[in-house]
């Protein structure tokens, strides 16, 4: 879909949050590729530079690029290369900035993969399947050389790549109609990127939280501070294994922030009383999800982690009445 979130109207009536959520409930071969949960790697393709227009000396959706400055998460999971960059190849631009993960694509030609006359946001259609797979390909190659053998073990990869449509929406108010589309798709951007290595079930969970979320009003998303939600250290996931995956040839930075404030923030509590009960009330407040709820006991930790406390997670919409039930993920698994 064009947008994360926001549905696309007649043309695209379903926002690519939704075509996954249909994709888990109706396709034997996703179903059968998830039956053992594996977790779930994610990246998220630059929002800069994404389509030949922006050549021009200006962007084409400068609010998606500029909203995802805002979140430091968001941009530590981006690519460092554009579809642009990914064009000069095919091109084989001289003065092309190089990218090995883009070196590697081997579709040429002299007109790129934009021009179709009259469209100026899509592939050329006579290239359009060929670049999409280069494109696709581009990304794992980049994700590989983040997360290396995790990524080829039993994990699964998520390329977040969607939200320009959503570019005219409203963002810091309500318009007409209830809703404030881009900062839905900003926040759940950065929601699905705090669950970078937790259990598949527990991205799908996420998935439909943001889906009824996004039915009514979006007051919710509009009080969300984007800049505070962080990533989520999976559960049972060790520091030595966590920090391999962040150890990549990428721009300095690349999740090492968040990753270095966490394991600092839990060396400076260790020994400490209060944080001792604290991880006891936690605890507790896991082991009430797991039976109340039916909840493998990873997936209940990752919903109070995400949620931030009890209360908070018994507020979600998967929780309520008449929504379908987290654990009827683990069983559809």
């Amino acid at each position: 879909g064009g947008a994360l979130m926001m549905p696309g109207g007649d043309y695209s009536p379903e926002s690519a949050v939704s075509l996954a959520l249909r994709s888990l409930r109706r396709e034997p071969v996703v179903r059968s590729r998830l039956a053992r949960n594996p977790r779930a790697r994610v990246i998220v393709l630059n929002a800069e530079r994404s389509t030949a227009k922006c050549r021009e000396g200006r962007e084409q959706f400068p609010r998606i690029v500029e909203d995802r400055k805002q979140s430091p998460l968001v941009k530590s999971l981006e690519t460092p290369w554009t579809i642009c960059d990914l064009e000069d190849v095919v091109q084989e631009r001289a003065d092309r900035k190089q990218f090995p993960v883009l070196e590697s694509c081997k579709l040429r030609h002299r007109s790129g993969i934009y021009g179709q006359p009259g469209d100026d946001l899509h592939f050329r259609k006579n290239i359009a399947v060929a670049a999409g797979d280069e494109l696709m390909k581009a990304v794992q190659r980049t994700a590989l050389s983040w997360y290396g053998d995790d990524l080829k073990q039993d994990s699964i990869l998520i390329i977040l790549a969607a939200g320009w449509n959503a570019d005219g929406a409203n963002f810091s108010r309500l318009d007409a109609n209830g809703s404030a589309w881009r900062k839905a798709e900003l926040v759940a951007l950065a929601e699905l990127c705090s669950l970078n290595g937790h259990p598949i079930d527990v991205v799908f969970a996420k998935m439909e939280e943001m889906v009824h979320r996004s039915c009514g009003e979006h007051n919710w998303f509009l009080h969300r501070q984007v800049g505070s939600i962080q990533g989520i250290q999976p559960p049972d996931q060790k520091d030595d294994v966590f920090e391999a995956c962040c150890s990549r040839d990428h721009d300095k930075g690349h999740l090492e922030g968040w990753l270095t404030s966490r394991k600092r923030s839990l060396e400076d509590e260790t020994g400490d009383e209060a944080h001792k009960r604290r991880l006891k009330s936690r605890d507790v407040d896991i082991g009430f999800l797991v039976e109340a709820f039916g909840l493998p006991r990873d997936t209940a930790e990752s919903i109070l982690d995400s949620a931030g406390s009890l209360s908070a997670a018994l507020e979600l919409d998967i929780f309520q009445s008449g929504s379908k039930p987290i654990a009827a993920f683990a069983q559809d698994l």
